[in-house]
């Protein structure tokens, strides 16, 4: 999927939604934009900052979206505190979000500040530095809770393993290190240089076309990701390190679960999947709920249980079938059965089914009979069901639109006609 059809600027920075439902982007063009991932619809523009946007970050336990013009930014687990890079003055500001007051400025450092991550665990904060080090601060104490990480380069990014455990950091000499932040331990190094380039893998970008997947453990590389196919941007002519690689990659040590990845480029923010198969995601499993007992219900004249059925497996195919399984006049009797868990995705099939079915009269039904069953209960869970709604505005504009269209060039060639009969 592609993002950015309507940017004039470069893209420079992004940031995900806790829920993954939503993307935020920021440009040298002084906007934020935030963007629906399942559609690629763009339906919030910020224009309040009067330069660049350098860092964003979404809170954790809401859809707050902080944006910064500092060169990096991060919030802890809490939500608490903010915590603001700078490029000149090599300090890390700490705010109190719910004040907005400065509670503290941490320096010491002798280069900018070029990134942020919080630890998962805790309050540790983790900066990755021009000076070549990595300095943890404890960040509700103002102090160092270890001493800094030593490296030969500048450190580009940091990013902490999800439990905690681990800290990797990036070089400009294109070498990643893992460290033990509890013991301030080396534990091992990737050499990324010759590619020119969590959990068991971390991803590597550098002055190329490609994105690098290396397997921590065996530090090797497993794939890579090609994001662009502009000759006008440096790198796209490259030396490949494929030491450890074949044609396909070595398959064998990636895993089944399905990883996604975006990138910002000078042409949009791509994303990206290692898993070119089926996504299997249901969102209720259990023994009782399978293909087979969607057919039976299907077969035995129970709509309105196979629908729930499939939207418990979560596959499209099942769920878009029993949505035309459901006869017109029995619509509104099915739409009151359906739990408000499933209504996002309910909410999302009809929405796709707008964009390219032709039984519009059929799918409005739809549309209708769920917001009179479902009304009250949509404003209560209007974050979840944001997203889906977007989608289903989005299509249902455009249908306007385009019907507008076609009647008014119709009334137009019968007023045409009209006239010229009348003549005769």
């Amino acid at each position: 999927m592609m993002f950015g059809v309507c940017e004039v600027r470069a893209v420079a920075c992004l940031s995900y939604s806790p829920d993954s439902q939503l993307l935020a982007t920021g440009a040298d063009d002084n906007k934020v934009k935030v963007w629906t991932v399942s559609s690629g619809f763009c339906f919030v523009t910020f224009a309040e900052h009067t330069n660049a946007i350098t860092a964003l970050h979404f809170m954790e336990n809401n859809h707050r979206l902080l944006s910064v013009q500092f060169v990096s930014l991060a919030a802890d687990q809490s939500g608490e505190v903010i915590c603001a890079g700078t490029l000149d003055s090599f300090e890390i500001f700490v705010w109190s979000m719910k004040t907005g007051h400065l509670l503290d400025i941490l320096s010491g450092h002798e280069g900018p500040v070029h990134g942020l991550a919080f630890s998962p665990t805790n309050a540790i904060l983790a900066p990755s530095l021009w000076d070549k080090t990595v300095r943890l601060w404890d960040v509700f104490e103002g102090k160092g809770s270890v001493e800094p990480f030593p490296h030969t380069h500048d450190v580009l990014t940091v990013v902490y393993r999800p439990d905690g455990k681990q800290l990797a950091c990036s070089t400009l000499d294109g070498q990643i290190h893992f460290w033990d932040p509890i013991n301030g331990d080396l534990m091992y190094t990737i050499e990324g240089r010759r590619d020119i380039a969590g959990g068991a893998y971390i991803l590597a970008g550098g002055s190329s076309k490609y994105i690098f997947m290396y397997d921590v453990a065996d530090q090797v590389l497993l794939r890579r990701f090609q994001i662009t196919h502009n000759l006008s941007l440096d790198g796209v002519l490259d030396f490949l390190n494929s030491k450890n690689m074949t044609e396909a990659g070595p398959v064998d040590l990636i895993d089944d679960d399905n990883s996604d990845t975006e990138e910002a480029t000078t042409e949009g923010v791509l994303v990206y999947s290692i898993d070119e198969s089926f996504i299997f995601d249901p969102s209720d499993l259990d023994i009782d709920v399978t293909p087979e007992a969607v057919d039976v219900a299907l077969n035995e004249d129970q709509p309105s249980q196979a629908l729930i059925l499939s939207l418990r497996l979560n596959e499209d195919s099942l769920i878009k079938k029993c949505i035309f399984a459901v006869g017109p006049i029995d619509i509104a009797a099915v739409s009151s059965l359906i739990p408000h868990k499933y209504m996002q995705r309910l909410i999302e099939a009809l929405a796709e089914l707008l964009e390219s079915c032709p039984h519009l009269e059929f799918i409005l039904r739809w549309c209708q009979e769920l917001c009179r069953s479902h009304g009250s209960s949509i404003p209560q869970n209007s974050r979840n069901l944001l997203p889906s709604l977007k989608s289903l505005r989005k299509a249902i504009t455009r249908i306007h639109q385009d019907m507008t269209d076609t009647c008014s060039s119709n009334e137009y060639m019968l007023r045409y006609l009209c006239s010229v009969g009348d003549k005769k």
